[in-house]
Formats: C-alpha cells, structure tokens, sequence
C-alpha cells in the first residue's frame, strides 16, 4: 500500500471558507424569539428553610385552577373552548362562580387576549351577558380584552407597565399567538408555551388559560397540544373539553395535572339571542352560551338516550327497509334526532350503512331480539 507523503494534507485538505463566500452569507440559525434562558444555579438551603417557604394553595377555581399556575385547555375545533372561556370569565369577574360554572371561583379582574375570532367572541360575551343579567357598564375594568396578535412578552410588558392586576388571564387560542416557523415542530411548541409562564409569575399570581386545538385528527384520548409531552413539561397542568356521547360538553384533564384529580365536569350549549345582536336587517343572531349540568342531570339524559336508542334498534329491527322518516315516526322523535341516535348506535357497533341503508349487526339483532 503506497503512503502518503507528509505534506499531502498540506496540499488536500479541505479549503476553509473566506471572507465573503457563501458560507457568510448563508441565513443565521433559526433562533425562537423570547428572552434566553439563563444557566440556573443549584438553590440548597436547610429542609426547615425549605419548608418555611409553604404557602397555602389558593385557587381562581375551587379545586380545578390554581393562582400562579399555566395551564392549558385542549379541543378540537366548535367542541365548546370559547364558549367555556366566556363563561369562566364572567364567573371569575362577578364571582358567580357557583352559579355559571358550579364551582366557586376568586372573584377578580379578568385579562382575555383573543386573535382568533374577536367579531365572534364580542356577540358571545354581549348574547350571555344578556342571558345571564350581567351589566357591561358594570363589569366595567373587570373584564379587558385585547384582540390583537402580539408575542408573549408584549403581553407581560404591558401588565408590568400598567400595574394592571389580573386573577385570570386566558389566551384564545396557541395556534392564533404562535409566531415561531412550525407548530408541528415540537422545540418550537414547547419554546413558545414556556413563553407564557412569566405571566403567571407576574403580580397576582393570575391563573393562565391557553385555549389551544390538538393536532389534526386527534381522538378523544389523545387531546395534547402541539408539542407532546414536552409541551406537558412546560404547564401545570392541560385541561380538555369536548363533545361526549350524550350530547354535553366535558371539562376534565388528559397528561397531566398538578394538584387534585377531578371527576369529568359537565356543560351544555343552547343558542341563544339578545336584542342587540342583530343583522342590518334587524334579524337576531343566535350564539353559543353555555350552562352547567348537575350529575343527576348527566344520568338523566344518558338514560333518556339509552332509551331512545334502544327504542330505535327495536324500530330498525321491526322495519328493515324503513327510512329515517318512518323510524322517527314510530318513536315519536324527528329525523334529525333519529340521526343523532344512528350515530351513537354505530359507534356502539349496533348499525352498519350497507348499500345506503342503516342494518342492524348481529349484535344489534341479538339486543333488539332481547328487549322485545
């Protein structure tokens, strides 16, 4: 094997970029906006200074939001956020907590950013207003809005400088505040929500609500915001709302929560209107406005559609061929309620669409068989 001679790598080696090559005018590295992170140093102190530093856990809402902590509320698109948020926001700055939310709440002043729709939510807080006799002129201060898109920090420059104190503040939604390149990128998802934590630091100790959607498609059980688990590592905790069989609206947690578990809590949406939200015309404009639901509530409509349903299987089962207007005909329901019943059937594996009609499985035949 021939050698090579000592100065080759003088002659070969690979040529070092100059002054004004590509290479310099290549674009810098992305860097996330925000401030930088400064290399913390260990904090020891004796167990008994460690323990003196205890304080008593205050909560915005009684045993679900804590003061000083940022959270995150997960849901797919129209599965009831804003519609949430409108109500928490009015329970926490009337402190009818109980009443609007069935919780108690800290009552306080309220600080809701809004980019995603400003138009809609506007309609939503004047409808429920109306709904829940609640006086704007009243409300006053208690209530801010921005409905701007700006950065975190602008956010937290502007309640320093204003010496604005909040003891909740909600962000609606991440993906409408997100100013990075790509939300599918997990660093940039997580660099961007660890953003939002100084606002829960500032004076106040506010609670912080980030409404955010999860990723396209996402199922029931996997309701996280972009970024995963890491995005997890940077909240206190990450709230999920959505639609359920029954019909009703589910506020419970999925990943994780800091403090105290809570069973599933539930809402309804009626849509409603108010003399002052109206169309050129005149015409009223029905909106979103959202009520709690009592446990005894909860059961008694899911045995009120377990019934329908099991009357429906009975009705396919007796009419084979029928149509969706001969089955709501024989349980006394309309068709658009008969449409809802099919879908729970099918999600129950009791129904199948073959050839553009609705049949009963074995095991819808088998139920439909016992309960006659």
């Amino acid at each position: 094997m021939n050698e090579r001679p000592e100065d080759w790598f003088d002659t070969h080696a690979p040529e070092v970029p100059s002054p004004g090559n590509d290479a310099d005018d290549a674009p810098p590295p992305y860097e996330p906006p925000g401030e930088p992170i400064e290399r913390a140093k260990p904090n020891f102190r004796t167990l008994a200074k460690f323990c003196a530093e205890f304080r008593p856990i205050s909560y915005a809402v009684a045993r679900l939001m804590r003061e000083g902590s940022l959270y995150t509320l997960t849901g797919r698109t129209g599965e009831g956020k804003t519609a949430f948020l409108v109500l928490l926001a009015l329970a926490v700055a009337t402190g009818r907590g109980q009443e609007l939310i069935g919780r108690r709440v800290k009552r306080g002043r309220v600080a809701f950013c809004t980019a995603e729709n400003p138009d809609d939510l506007r309609m939503r807080f004047m409808v429920a207003c109306y709904i829940f006799g609640i006086d704007l002129e009243i409300i006053g201060r208690d209530i801010l809005i921005s409905d701007n898109r700006v950065a975190p920090e602008d956010i937290v420059a502007w309640i320093r400088e204003t010496g604005e104190t909040f003891t909740l503040i909600l962000i609606d939604t991440w993906q409408a505040y997100f100013d990075g390149r790509d939300p599918n990128n997990n660093a940039e998802a997580v660099n961007f929500t660890r953003r939002f934590r100084p606002l829960a630091k500032i004076d106040g100790q506010p609670a912080v609500i980030i409404a955010a959607h999860p990723p396209k498609q996402a199922g029931d059980d996997n309701l996280l915001p972009y970024g995963g688990g890491g995005t997890l590592n940077e909240v206190d905790g990450n709230f999920t709302f959505r639609r359920d069989e029954n019909g009703l609206f589910r506020l419970h947690w999925l990943g994780k929560i800091r403090g105290l578990q809570f069973d599933p809590i539930y809402f309804r949406i009626d849509k409603l209107d108010s003399p002052d939200v109206v169309t050129v015309e005149g015409d009223r404009v029905q909106m979103p406005v959202m009520f709690p639901v009592d446990e005894e509530a909860v059961e008694a409509r899911g045995d009120a559609l377990a019934k329908r349903g099991m009357a429906l299987l009975k009705a396919i089962a007796a009419d084979p061929n029928g149509s969706e207007r001969k089955w709501a005909a024989a349980i006394n329901v309309n068709r658009r309620v008969v449409q809802g019943a099919i879908n729970a059937l099918k999600a129950d594996r009791l129904v199948v669409k073959k050839l553009r009609r609705w049949r009963l499985t074995p095991q819808g035949e088998r139920l439909a068989a016992e309960a006659s």
